[in-house]
């Protein structure tokens, strides 16, 4: 789920999940192009292509947008079946309860009523966070095997005390044999449309729930539950950008109003200005050993506001960024664009984050998907874990660029320090003396040792470097 004012959502974990939410390359969805032929399947079950019919619609923040429809009895409606999964649009006629699920219906394939603007945002966001997955990543749908997606708009997530408030969720349930993703959008205030929480970001962002859902299985709890949060809002700043090619401005849903208003989203750069942590158990991080986890009560330990930690490090990842953390930590992380930010994301994503990691299992999962992509001591494997380092995630046992600060006192049987890539003494921040005892001290790294301005070794002190080769364990 997205959050809107609170942070805070509903989220059951039992044989319904439910997991809620937080932005356009103008990919028009060519089927063909796609591979997709006359026959579709989804998952073993054949079906026949319905009337994959290409129209157009007015979104509500991206213009007028190609979209596909199907003709059914004498009208077109928002269901696309170009694709071996289908993508269904539909809307609560009665908002009140959730009631009366109804069709979206147009006469020729030209959706420009303002009653259309929901369903048809929503029906092309999240058919373009589709063919992102397809395009850049080769993924066939949410859960890699062509499973449908049913999409509901004009959803009431208001209460007595907020009437007005509106959210985005994803919800995944049985239905016979197959599995079905569900997506549920609010409209706010009705008779506003940039209420809707259905801008291209938010789309990704539930889509991407969905994947999480069938690789890693983030339990939607505790550190793991920040971590699931954290990775649908990158992959809906991913989406944005892949389908925009804006320059990214990290806020994520800054596009929603509540009448008129800006809302307040999230901030990926800087998650401090809407109340999330920028560095692991700073003074906003959420204690994610909080009791019995609750959606309600806490936020199911945190997971909406400790997200802002892996957001941070991965707006560094692509944008680069300095700075000083919360540990008092000077950081310098190059960045290096969204083409190798969104590869090392997903691959940590679907090949190695478990359904009960936490904050140092996804630094290693990152820095292990870089390393993969591009080879271990790369320049893009050792900025990512220089993007951790900068919000205070660090591995228990490795260290991939260390630095060593302050006095230091040799002891009998030869002290050293080990740094994985690299160890830094001296530079902005970091006063350093070797304390001359008789004894010696040791400087181990894989690829270089580096001494700045600050470092001293008196005379009399015992100093040796030496590198032995870029590589180390995970943990």
């Amino acid at each position: 789920i997205f959050r809107r004012r609170s942070l805070i959502s509903a989220c059951g974990m039992g044989s319904m999940t439910s997991i809620e939410s937080p932005h356009t390359h103008s990919s028009s969805c060519d089927h063909k192009a796609l591979g997709f032929g006359v026959k579709r399947f989804r998952g073993n079950h054949a079906k026949a292509s319905q009337n994959c019919s290409q129209g157009s619609g007015t979104t509500t923040f991206n213009g007028t947008q190609t979209i596909y429809t199907d003709w059914d009895n004498g009208t077109y409606r928002l269901r696309d079946d170009c694709a071996p999964a289908f993508i269904w649009t539909r809307f609560y006629a009665d908002r009140l309860n959730n009631k009366n699920v109804t069709e979206y219906t147009d006469s020729n394939n030209n959706w420009t009523t303002f009653n259309d603007e929901l369903g048809v945002s929503a029906h092309w966001g999240i058919k373009t966070a589709q063919n992102y997955f397809k395009v850049i990543h080769n993924r066939n749908g949410w859960n890699g095997d062509w499973q449908d997606i049913k999409v509901y708009c004009d959803k009431n997530f208001g209460d007595d005390q907020n009437p007005d408030y509106t959210d985005a969720t994803w919800n995944q349930g049985t239905n016979g044999f197959l599995l079905n993703g569900k997506i549920s959008f609010g409209a706010g205030i009705l008779s506003i449309g940039t209420d809707d929480y259905t801008s291209l970001d938010v789309c990704g962002h539930e889509f991407m729930h969905g994947v999480t859902r069938a690789t890693s299985d983030l339990v939607y709890e505790r550190e793991s539950g920040a971590l699931n949060e954290g990775l649908s809002d990158i992959f809906g700043e991913i989406i944005e950008h892949w389908e925009t090619g804006a320059t990214p401005n990290w806020w994520h849903n800054e596009r929603t109003l509540l009448g008129g208003i800006p809302n307040i989203g999230r901030h990926m750069m800087r998650p401090a200005v809407t109340g999330q942590p920028e560095t692991y158990g700073d003074t906003l991080w959420r204690n994610p050993n909080c009791g019995k986890p609750d959606a309600d009560d806490n936020d199911n330990c945190g997971v909406h506001f400790n997200s802002g930690v892996l957001n941070k490090a991965f707006a560094l990842m692509v944008s680069g960024g300095t700075g000083i953390n919360y540990n008092d930590d000077p950081y310098d992380v190059p960045g290096f664009g969204f083409a190798k930010g969104r590869k090392i994301a997903y691959k940590a994503a679907t090949h190695y984050l478990t359904s009960q990691d936490e904050f140092v299992d996804a630094r290693e999962a990152f820095i292990q998907s870089a390393e993969d992509e591009y080879g271990v001591c790369s320049s893009e494997a050792i900025n990512v874990a220089k993007a951790f380092y900068a919000v205070g995630v660090e591995s228990a046992s490795s260290k991939y660029d260390r630095k060593l600060c302050g006095a230091i006192i040799p002891i009998p049987g030869f002290g050293q320090v080990e740094g994985t890539r690299s160890i830094t003494s001296g530079g902005p921040g970091c006063s350093t003396v070797i304390i001359p005892n008789g004894n010696s001290y040791l400087y181990k790294a894989g690829l270089e040792v580096v001494y700045k301005d600050g470092f001293v070794a008196p005379a009399g002190s015992n100093l040796q470097a030496i590198t032995t080769g870029c590589s180390f364990t995970k943990n």
